[in-house]
């Protein structure tokens, strides 16, 4: 079988990047061949720079002409890391007309991970990552963990996605509130599955990962929202373990105070090393916290307005919700410790059923589509 896969695959952005390289590599564990749809999407993913607008973007546009050298290095490493482990088409689309005008010949295709139904894609990005390019009657349609990228959406958006996400037939959503909403725009019960990332083992990342540049012990920081409450938290970590904080910062301007290394231009892999070494790991990343759960390493980590939902998720899926910190009295007085006996045997059944339903979807036969 031959399966197209719409995603985020050309985000500079680590989780974006590696969910794309687990799904990819879980279909190639499963005996299905797929290539990865080349839709250039407008927007900022191939940008060093953010929009020239607001004083925020203005301020960390300043730092990365800074720090231009160290963030084109990055950007690069993820262009690398694309052409090394990624099946990419060899043609690119750049609009949902093109890809209606020419829709490439495979056995089916796959949307999923990442927040690949946000409302701000509104429209045509919208229909490409909904597969509305191609008629399900001709070709298999199936969505695995996709996520709307917030709790709620407007009943105009539930209206306009009705008809696409009526027309997968194998519909999956990563995050309890993304159920809610299908079953609400649709009537149809979605089932939820595990991030592509945590469908790998440790032992699978450790295939692709780069030693650590830094020697333990340490306590690692990647965050994409710098917030007070977290970076109480990062400053109350350090002073309890008194190890040394390093830093990957997504962005050119870092507001973490008091580390002692911090890394703009890490790649894929290093990222991937970097987690797996580290004494605890401080985040309000969720794939970050993906990758501390697959590495069974120590993390805390704060609630991000509106995009929470899928973290919140995973760490209830697994009995890990005590791993949030939400005010300064949650703070921990033994950060290093973790017990990840019962986390691991909730991930383990998890994963066998996130793994069952993309093997049932490809390997079902029934043509029937809802209307």
């Amino acid at each position: 079988m031959n399966v197209g896969i719409l995603t985020f695959h050309r985000s500079n952005n680590y989780g974006a990047i590696l969910q794309t390289y687990a799904l990819q590599t879980v279909l190639n564990q499963l005996g299905v061949r797929s290539q990865i749809i080349d839709y250039v999407r407008p927007g900022k993913e191939e940008s060093f720079f953010f929009p020239w607008w607001g004083l925020k973007n203005c301020i960390i546009n300043g730092f990365t002409l800074l720090r231009y050298v160290k963030i084109r290095r990055r950007i690069l490493r993820f262009q690398e890391f694309r052409k090394n482990f990624l099946r990419i088409s060899s043609k690119s689309y750049y609009s949902c007309d093109e890809l209606e005008k020419d829709i490439p010949e495979v056995d089916a295709f796959i949307c999923g991970s990442d927040q690949i139904w946000r409302p701000v894609l509104y429209d045509n990005q919208i229909r490409v990552y909904c597969l509305g390019f191609v008629n399900a009657k001709k070709v298999k349609k199936v969505a695995y963990a996709p996520s709307f990228g917030r709790s709620i959406v407007s009943k105009e958006f539930k209206q306009f996605i009705r008809p696409l996400i009526n027309d997968i037939q194998y519909l999956s959503i990563r995050e309890k509130t993304g159920q809610q909403i299908i079953s609400q725009a649709t009537g149809r019960e979605a089932q939820i599955v595990l991030d592509p990332s945590l469908l790998l083992s440790s032992e699978d990342w450790s295939r692709i990962a780069l030693p650590s540049c830094v020697d333990p012990p340490y306590v690692l920081v990647y965050c994409l929202s710098q917030r007070r409450n977290f970076c109480d938290l990062v400053r109350h970590v350090k002073k309890v373990t008194g190890l040394p904080l390093v830093v990957i910062s997504p962005h050119a301007l870092n507001l973490i105070r008091d580390v002692d290394r911090v890394i703009f231009d890490a790649s894929p892999q290093k990222f991937i090393g970097l987690l797996a070494n580290a004494s605890c790991v401080c985040t309000n990343s969720f794939h970050a916290t993906a990758f501390s759960i697959i590495n069974r390493r120590p993390f805390w980590t704060t609630p991000i307005r509106l995009s929470n939902s899928r973290l919140i998720d995973l760490l209830n899926m697994i009995g890990l919700s005590d791993r949030q910190i939400n005010s300064d009295e949650d703070f921990p007085d033994a950060p290093l410790e973790i017990d990840y006996s019962e986390a691991e045997r909730l991930l383990d059944e998890a994963r066998r059923n996130s793994i069952s339903f993309l093997r049932n979807a490809l390997n079902d036969e029934c043509d029937f589509v809802l209307s």
